[in-house]
């Protein structure tokens, strides 16, 4: 296999960006903010069971990067519906994240939530349907097939980033875990955990291939290395091991569910550098300036949310 030389390889390693580093420290500081607030708030009785703060500001990253992967399929040739799926994304998910605060039963407000999923990718589709042109023989008109594209390209954003981001509040919102300490959420723990696994072992692998970093990782995204994609793995997996564990979680189940969504985040981060690479884009925005969008700030999850929605169910539910 051939390709660019990798980006570290000691003497003649890549300066780390003080910038990147700035913003993914800003960052964290408002998500500590925001965690903090919906602790707060969750101990009010009328949002008991609810996620007045994570639950928007997923919604809010969700919004944002369901329309940056809209754009990308338009970017490359696969017409698509922005503003819709946006919309739907976030209306869908800040209504998700409130609804235990209505009384609503979890079990009920996940099923909302799917058919409220399975009626934003239908309601364009019955919309096209109802208001078609039709030819003198009562055919459709020449074009209307390809009036159908938009939605199947909205249809394959939603799949790709919604869903995965609706399983993250999911797993936000989940009951208690045995043994996990009450004062917290279990479903925010397990969620903080996600996080912590995919975007520590991120730095740890950004760090790592920019200073030690030899051999390419894939051809999809050339500049990772197999050094860094090791690092990430073992620094996620002790980034959500010992958090589990400060939250009362067994240090093994902690373990295993760090490793296991840190890879899968690393599968998730290859498959968003795949769709960048084939719609021709090197970012999917530039609203965190060197880090890319928010399709880039939550690409691990695309992947990594399924899977610690997964593992809760399987083994800690």
């Amino acid at each position: 296999m051939t390709g660019p030389p990798p980006p570290g390889n000691g003497a003649s390693a890549a300066p780390v960006s003080k910038a990147r580093v700035g913003v993914g420290l800003l960052l964290g500081v408002i998500v500590v903010l925001v965690v903090l607030l919906d602790v707060l708030l969750g101990e009010k009785e009328a949002l008991r069971g609810a996620a007045p703060g994570t639950g928007l500001l997923i919604a809010l990253l969700a919004a944002a990067a369901v329309k940056e992967a809209c754009d990308l399929l338009v970017r490359g040739g696969i017409p698509a519906l922005p503003g819709w799926a946006a919309g739907a994304s976030f209306s869908l998910l800040a209504l998700r994240s409130l609804l235990p605060a209505a009384g609503v039963r979890p079990g009920d407000a996940s099923a909302l939530a799917l058919v409220g999923l399975l009626l934003a990718v239908a309601l364009p589709v019955a919309g096209r349907i109802a208001f078609r042109r039709t030819g003198e023989a009562g055919d459709a008109a020449d074009g209307d097939a390809a009036d159908l594209r938009p939605l199947a390209g909205t249809a394959l954003a939603l799949l790709l980033v919604h869903l995965p981001l609706a399983l993250l509040l999911e797993l936000r919102l989940a009951g208690p875990v045995e043994g996990m300490d009450h004062r917290v959420p279990a479903g925010l723990g397990l969620a903080l955990m996600a996080v912590l696994a995919c975007k520590v072992g991120d730095s740890a692998a950004y760090f790592a291939g920019r200073t030690i970093g030899q051999r390419p990782l894939c051809w999809v995204s050339p500049r990772k290395t197999w050094e860094g994609a090791v690092a990430g793995a073992l620094a996620g997996t002790a980034a959500a091991g010992l958090a589990g564990a400060f939250l009362g979680l067994d240090l093994r189940h902690g373990l295993a569910f760090g490793l296991v969504v840190n890879l899968a985040g690393q599968g998730g981060d290859l498959l968003e550098s795949w769709v960048k690479r084939r719609c021709g884009a090197k970012d999917s925005g530039a609203t965190f300036g060197e880090m890319g969008g928010a399709l880039d700030l939550v690409d691990a999850l695309l992947l990594a949310g399924p899977a610690a929605f997964l593992f809760h169910r399987v083994v800690l539910a």
